[in-house]
């Protein structure tokens, strides 16, 4: 768990059948960070904003290619 490439939840085994714990350890949990694509600082969102405005103009440009492509 120490070298793992991602965030890893361990819930303790004493833990795992009461109530409400599970519930405060994943809302913990749930406070992201880092951007899942390029892993920089992403203001408590799962994508940072240069790689949301990234992905964006990847999908209008394949979008774009696909209806040029479809004219000729």
């Amino acid at each position: 768990m120490r070298r793992a490439g991602c965030r890893v939840l361990t819930v303790p085994p004493a833990s795992a059948g009461t109530p409400g714990v599970a519930h405060t350890v994943i809302e913990q949990a749930s406070e992201t960070t880092a951007c899942a694509v390029c892993a920089g600082p992403s203001q408590g969102d799962l994508i940072c904003e240069a790689c949301r405005a990234r992905i964006r103009g990847e999908a209008l440009e394949r979008k774009r290619t696909e209806e040029c492509a479809g004219r000729r």
